[in-house]
């Protein structure tokens, strides 16, 4: 560019002169030389630069949506808070105002002095803000439960973990030192009687995960000890419950005798070769709040009518370098939900629920200034006292159930327990068993008896009991990120190379001049967008040097322990004595209705508590009986009727 030719027209050079046609010779050379087409075809081939960039990243990147079923059916109390004339007070709601509105339960105040409107800021917000045609709902209400709270402040915490390493626990109280590592408890058996022969079914502790034609291997059984036994059928004797009962060729009158509920165990045993048990803990990559966003997503809610939240990490995860529990490269990762409890507002219906617990001595002192209790973890087993781990079984007595948790886990916690799992060196295969489950109740609930401290004068010493039922959830949800080969591969360290880092030893010899040689076996870790000729392998996109995972889960906070079966209980009471019992009672949600006993005065059937006679009186409350001593239910299970609870929709009242 910098060599240009310039020629100078004729009729430039003199006013006498004109232009003419002229010829120039221009000598072009040039520095390139053209690509061969082996060149060419390297530089424009899109698809292997793209399979290139794609198996050499270990970047991902999170998105996905939370569609949750969430409800506050286990309520502190069906108090109707209010403020009059800037002082915050609270009253009993009648039992025939409790309503159901799509699984939310509240009142609709039709008192004009206490149906205010308040100013929504910053320091002063409630989604049970009150007016004459809206459902103000119980504390918890949709502002401490739902994952698109409207407040600002976030009531549960994404992370993103992945399985480091393992850990040993004791399911079964006993005394011999048996723990998962010595094989899954069995703790029953029943008989199974199958073509007019007896056999054993055995009741286990947690899920199994055998299937029909699995060798077990029985250990701490008498005579039946350390022998092989082929599963012949899964199942109790009613053919149900296939994940915790599985049969064995063994007359029951024989097993019976033979079984320690303690210390009875079993593993799946392949070609010779018996499981491994044990927990995963997992391991978080982001630390909080700051690694994600969570927002609403646009035109899509629950079955309930709850919008839900879609929610997009913007911190990249590298897992270069991770390795899971196994020491492999890691194959999955987890979107793990943790419940908080920073959502607390300056508002008077909040600060209530504190007030009445930050001064009590009863309470311990590193949660009496917190809405929800410290979160428990622990599994789904079989209901048995000697069982351990039991996240059904927490309650007010510890005599009968003298259970282990994970306990004080916390939203701060970079280490979660993450499930119960199997491995078998045979297959080189990792199962999950049973996921954990976290436990949380609110403080007042978990703590009634000493906060609301009520007690009759008569000889049935009742009192206000705790409500040790909480809500439960599974916070750890699956994704996978690569997929091992259907295969196992074998490969002779002297004759094979590239033979993976985290292939195990196969078998030994001896070469030919006395030298031991391992021969290893391993799957292999599949490429994304690869699959074997089994169809296993995976596939999802990738852009800008990082790949997209998709995570669309339901999460369900469940009850703790919903109850099967409702009778009526009465309580009997001495007026005037018991007023202030007798007035919470008939106010309760479970509240049925009252008689006289032994009446000699003639009362009529309206009590009028500040006449000072005395009369006997029954209070007839529905009372749900579960598997643990978990207190009173105020709300029954789904299944079951309570008339006394009304499902309403507001269109009836307004």
């Amino acid at each position: 560019m910098d060599d240009r030719i310039k020629k100078l027209l004729s009729g430039e050079r003199s006013v006498l002169a004109s232009n003419k046609n002229a010829q120039m010779d221009i000598n072009i050379e040039s520095k390139t030389r053209p690509l061969s087409e082996n060149i060419m075809s390297e530089i424009i081939s899109q698809n292997t630069q793209f399979e290139l960039e794609r198996s050499e990243s270990n970047i991902y990147r999170f998105y996905g949506n939370i569609n949750s079923i969430v409800s506050n059916v286990l309520f502190n109390d069906n108090l109707k808070i209010y403020q009059s004339n800037g002082v915050t007070q609270s009253e009993k709601t009648d039992a025939n105002q409790v309503i159901e509105v799509d699984g939310w339960f509240g009142y609709f105040d039709d008192d004009a002095e206490t149906a205010q409107e308040y100013v929504k800021d910053a320091n002063n917000y409630n989604d049970n803000k009150s007016s004459l045609c809206e459902l103000i709902h119980f504390s918890p209400g949709p502002n401490r439960l739902k994952f698109d709270d409207s407040d600002g402040k976030q009531n549960y915490m994404l992370k993103i973990t992945y399985p480091y390493e393992t850990d040993d626990i004791v399911l079964v109280n006993n005394t011999s030192g048996v723990s998962l590592k010595d094989g899954i408890n069995i703790i029953g058996v029943e008989e199974r009687v199958m073509n007019e022969r007896s056999y054993s079914s055995f009741r286990c502790v947690i899920n199994h995960g055998l299937k029909k034609g699995d060798i077990v291997t029985l250990y701490r059984m008498g005579s039946l000890s350390d022998t092989q036994y082929q599963v012949v059928e899964l199942g109790d004797q009613t053919n149900n419950q296939r994940e915790r009962y599985f049969v064995l060729d063994i007359p029951v009158t024989e097993s019976t005798n033979e079984i320690n509920k303690q210390t009875t165990t079993f593993k799946r045993t392949k070609d010779g070769v018996t499981s491994n048990y044990y927990v995963r803990k997992f391991k978080s990559i982001t630390t909080g709040f700051k690694d994600y966003d969570l927002f609403p997503a646009s035109f899509a809610e629950s079955y309930f009518g709850d919008e839900e939240v879609a929610y997009n990490f913007t911190k990249d995860i590298d897992v270069s370098g991770l390795k899971d529990n196994l020491g492999r490269p890691l194959s999955e990762l987890f979107l793990t939900i943790v419940k908080v409890d920073t959502d607390t507002s300056n508002d008077f219906k909040d600060q209530y629920w504190k007030d009445l617990t930050k001064n009590n001595t009863n309470i311990p002192t590193d949660i009496r200034d917190r809405f929800w209790t410290k979160i428990k973890g622990g599994f789904l087993t079989e209901n048995d006292t000697s069982v351990n781990y039991n996240v059904r079984s927490i309650s007010s007595d510890g005599g009968t159930y003298p259970q282990f948790h994970f306990n004080n886990i916390d939203e701060s916690d970079n280490e979660f327990i993450g499930d119960i799992s199997e491995y078998n060196s045979t297959e080189l295969s990792e199962r999950i068993l049973e996921p954990i489950y976290h436990r949380v109740n609110t403080i007042y609930r978990e703590y009634r008896k000493d906060i609301v401290n009520l007690k009759t004068t008569n000889d049935s010493g009742f009192e206000v009991d705790d409500l040790r039922e909480g809500y439960i959830y599974r916070p750890h949800y699956r994704i996978k990120i690569r997929e091992y080969g259907s295969y196992i591969e074998t490969g002779d360290e002297s004759q094979v190379i590239g033979i993976p880092d985290y292939a195990t030893i196969d078998y030994q010899y001896e070469d030919k001049n006395g030298d031991n040689v391992n021969v290893y076996k391993w799957r292999d870790l599949l490429d994304v967008g690869f699959y074997d000729e089994t169809g296993r392998g995976l596939d999802y996109p990738f852009k800008s040097g990082a790949h997209y995972m998709y995570l669309d889960l339901r999460f369900f906070l469940q009850r703790q322990d919903p109850p099967f079966r409702v009778n009526d209980n009465e309580i009997d009471l001495t007026l005037n004595q018991d007023e202030e019992l007798f007035e919470y009672l008939v106010k309760s949600p479970n509240y049925i209705s009252f008689r006289f006993s032994g009446d000699t005065l003639n009362l009529p059937d309206v009590i009028n508590v500040d006449v000072p006679d005395v009369a006997s009186v029954a209070v007839i409350v529905s009372e749900s009986d579960g598997e643990y001593p978990l207190g009173d239910r105020l709300i029954n299970g789904e299944d079951l009727e309570v008339p006394n609870i009304v499902t309403i929709r507001l269109n009836d009242v307004c």
